[in-house]
């Protein structure tokens, strides 16, 4: 660009030689008239008394190894066309310098303090500036990454995301997921891709495994594992007694079962004396067994808590409520111990203790037969019945009685017959 040396003078009138100039610029201190005879004419007008500057705006305040330094070069002041020469010095390397491309970008390959060097010129004057920029080793490579949700219902879904720092330069991710019981492993998405983010739904309730591998441009690669609980539906407890009155001395069963929550269940079963504050456990507590036996000997309440507990450490508890009564007795009685013959006999049965109601068996046979006789439809709720014998000899009458846990009781009579 020509630029014309420029007269003003103190009448402040147009010089005729500025028609025959192109590109016209008035380079002066502002507020001078030379500022005020630019203005006057329409000419360009640049401050020239900004001294001449150069610096540079960095990408960032630290930088660790394997990172790229961007920056951009800034001027202040001067005329005309800047134009710049960046170059920079290795740690320890101070009297060497190499050059950088045009785009701005350094790239070290080494931990150290490096020194940006920005030599630089404009129309009127040159610019000079070293920037100190200190690069840090890498950190260790971690693996940050997270999902939503690791206990969730049928049909919901969950968010994987894949996420690294440290390590060396980019990273790259690896997202996969099975089923606990199986070996196959399923890919989320691309292996080791720069895609960061997946979803996961399941099609069935159980227990899944997911991995989220993180892999820095060195092949370092660092792995995160999640479990994800699917329910199916609400945890139930479906526990069981086998009766809640029994006679002391009889063994109840109890049977811990579920249904719903998440994948396998584990159980706790304990008893106590109504009365008392202190459970006592019949399994180990939270383990596979599921069953359970307990004999009361005494008379009296106790109350019986089976807890049932999911792969996601839902827990729901069921009580129930055992009675004991005094054993079954059989109480029944006949007439006469000895008859003429031709006279009746009448037998009584009934009981105390035990179970619930009674049922009744009632029979009678000579001494000398095999075959009894019933004389009531076997286990009714018939409780007397008679006969009267036509012959001279000895009778054995049975009477049994049975409760409503299935215990009978028998008791046997023998009647002279004269």
């Amino acid at each position: 660009m020509f630029t014309p040396t420029i007269h003003i003078y103190n009448d402040d009138s147009y010089n005729p030689i500025f028609d025959l100039c192109t590109n016209l610029e008035i380079y002066a201190d502002k507020g001078s008239n030379a500022e005020a005879y630019a203005k006057k004419f329409g000419i360009p007008f640049n401050d020239a008394s900004v001294p001449f500057e150069v610096d540079a705006v960095l990408s960032s305040h630290e930088f660790t190894l394997g990172m790229s330094i961007r920056f951009d070069v800034i001027y202040k002041g001067g005329t005309g066309n800047n134009r710049c020469a960046p170059m920079y010095q290795k740690p320890g390397e101070d009297n060497k310098y190499y050059g950088i491309s045009s785009s701005n970008i350094l790239t070290p390959q080494t931990t150290g303090e490096y020194t940006l060097v920005l030599s630089a010129g404009c129309n009127t004057a040159n610019a000079y500036k070293r920037i100190p920029i200190v690069v840090k080793p890498a950190a260790e490579l971690s693996n940050v990454s997270t999902v939503s949700s690791e206990n969730i219902s049928l049909g919901q879904k969950i968010k994987l995301h894949a996420e690294g720092t440290g390590g060396q330069g980019q990273h790259y991710y690896a997202i996969i997921y099975k089923k606990q019981s199986s070996d196959k492993w399923i890919q989320l998405v691309d292996k080791y891709g720069t895609q960061a983010d997946a979803s996961l739904k399941p099609t069935k309730a159980g227990v899944y495994n997911i991995m989220i591998n993180v892999k820095d441009k060195d092949g370092t690669v660092k792995s995160k594992k999640f479990t994800l609980n699917v329910k199916s539906d609400a945890l139930e407890n479906t526990s069981s007694i086998s009766a809640d009155t029994v006679a002391a001395g009889t063994k109840v069963k109890l049977t811990a079962a579920a249904k719903g929550g998440s994948g396998s269940y584990k159980y706790a079963i304990m008893y106590k004396k109504h009365s008392s504050s202190s459970w006592i456990q019949l399994v180990p507590k939270y383990g596979t067994q599921s069953t359970a036996s307990l004999t009361p000997g005494k008379v009296g309440v106790y109350d019986i808590m089976i807890n049932v507990k999911d792969s996601a450490g839902t827990i729901k508890s069921k009580t129930f409520t055992l009675r004991t009564t005094e054993p079954l007795a059989n109480k029944s009685t006949v007439s006469a111990a000895s008859v003429s013959v031709g006279t009746k006999i009448t037998a009584t049965a009934s009981a105390s203790g035990g179970t619930g109601s009674y049922t009744y068996a009632i029979m009678y046979k000579r001494d000398s037969a095999q075959q009894w006789n019933q004389l009531v439809t076997k286990y009714g709720t018939e409780s007397t019945a008679s006969f009267t014998p036509r012959t001279a000899a000895d009778y054995q009458i049975m009477i049994n009685v049975k409760d409503s846990s299935g215990k009978i009781k028998s008791k046997t009579f023998t009647v002279k017959v004269v």
